[in-house]
């Protein structure tokens, strides 16, 4: 949150010293206000709302005698009143925090279910997921005393906080005035949170790119990221028009411009940025541009023109209403039909091929899988077979525990269940 400036807070002591000495001047509610500005201490977008509106109506009492030094009375009421607020500086600093605040807030209708924001809070900037929304209503602020009351203007959202992060069991209110929207926070604890809409990767080999690199030596290059038509080992295929939605949302600036990572890597730095984004009859076509004098995009640029490096992958997320399933498509059984992409996070450069990528053999894991026989051989075996780091198995592992209340002594197979959403996540391993 913002900290008023060193200028305010003298202005702040001043009041106060002048109060204490005269005896008059502001209320309690101006003395409590000059004691954090005095103190420097952070102040929320509704206490600088509130100082906007102090000044606005105040500004009358800088004509009144004995508010300026010289004449008789000085410091008037008025002039103690007004330095307890932080003074000129505060005024001028208040409406500027406004401003800025009022243009990244949220309009009314900018908002839904399922969108990540972020507010200021006591601790600095907060994040979090809305989970119910209300415009015409009160809503109940889980396990607290508070609720929090919508309209149409300012509708009211109930928020799952964020941490580092993971998601939290705390649910905190706020209205829409007080939030902005944010690109989706993606945990990494969530594979196993099945309940959770998680980013999902697809593929296409390199071949299909129809990858070309711009004349010179500026690291850009064009291709598709993901094509129209035929079904892949998952047994999605993805229908004409699919993009059409998030790439509006891009273009118009209601969502952000993919990130270019290398295999998902999204807790490195990007290798590059795509600088446009389209779809035509043939998929998902895009232009990007390698970072120049980045070594990581260097290289990346050398095992792509090389064929070291076999394709790109989409990182995407679905809503219930975006997939329908056909239980006899084209011969190819039972099929998930992708009519819309709600979100685009990420488009990677990746080592692995689609065909490769989105198979894993189910009964070469089972055999590995037999050998587990504690939560240390879990572990062991997601770092070794599956890629992980080790903060990200011993996270799985220690969620896996939980799950089955076993202890690490136990020793007992993995349930099917398990094996296959271990799988599931192998697929994904190969490009995190």
């Amino acid at each position: 949150m913002p900290v008023p400036t060193q200028a305010m807070a003298e202005e702040a002591q001043r009041g106060l010293d002048w109060r204490a000495e005269y005896g008059r001047g502001g209320t309690e509610v101006g003395v409590a206000r000059a004691r954090d500005i005095s103190n420097r201490v952070n102040l929320s977008d509704e206490t600088i709302g509130r100082m906007v509106s102090y000044f606005a109506r105040h500004e009358v009492d800088k004509e009144a005698e004995g508010f300026r030094s010289g004449e008789e009375g000085y410091p008037s009421a008025g002039r103690i009143a007004w330095a307890l607020w932080g003074g000129d500086p505060g005024k001028s600093w208040a409406e500027r925090q406004y401003a800025m605040t009022r243009e990244n807030r949220a309009a009314p209708d900018s908002l839904s279910v399922g969108d990540f924001v972020s507010w200021n809070s006591s601790g600095g900037r907060a994040r979090g997921r809305i989970i119910r929304i209300s415009k015409d209503g009160t809503l109940d602020v889980p396990n607290t005393s508070f609720s929090i009351t919508g309209t149409e203007e300012n509708p009211a959202a109930l928020i799952r906080l964020y941490r580092d992060n993971e998601e939290t069991e705390t649910i905190v209110g706020h209205r829409f005035s007080t939030l902005t929207r944010i690109d989706p926070i993606i945990a990494r604890s969530s594979l196993f949170r099945l309940d959770q809409k998680m980013m999902m990767k697809k593929n296409i080999v390199l071949d299909n790119v129809g990858l070309k690199f711009s004349k010179g030596d500026t690291g850009g290059f064009s291709g598709y990221a993901s094509v129209f038509g035929g079904v892949d080992s998952y047994n999605d295929t993805i229908m004409p028009g699919a993009y059409k939605s998030v790439i509006e949302r891009i273009k118009t600036g209601a969502a952000r411009m993919p990130k270019m990572f290398v295999n998902h890597k999204s807790y490195e730095l990007p290798v590059g940025k795509w600088k446009s984004i389209d779809e035509d009859d043939v998929g998902l076509f895009l232009f990007g541009e390698l970072t120049p004098g980045m070594a990581d995009a260097q290289a990346v640029k050398a095992a792509m023109m090389h064929g070291t490096i076999d394709g790109l992958s989409i990182g995407y997320g679905l809503n219930g209403d975006d997939v329908e399933y056909d239980d006899d498509y084209d011969n190819h059984g039972r099929v998930r039909i992708i009519k819309n992409i709600s979100e685009l996070y990420e488009i990677s450069i990746v080592t692995y091929p689609a065909d490769e990528s989105a198979r894993v053999d189910l009964s070469s894991v089972k055999s590995v899988l037999d050998q587990v026989e504690s939560i240390k051989d879990f572990e062991d075996f997601l770092r070794e077979a599956g890629g992980f780091s080790k903060s990200l198995a011993t996270a799985t592992a220690s969620r896996a525990k939980r799950l089955f209340s076993q202890s690490e002594s136990e020793k007992s197979k993995l349930p099917d269940e398990l094996q296959r959403i271990i799988a599931a996540n192998l697929q994904n391993s190969r490009t995190l």
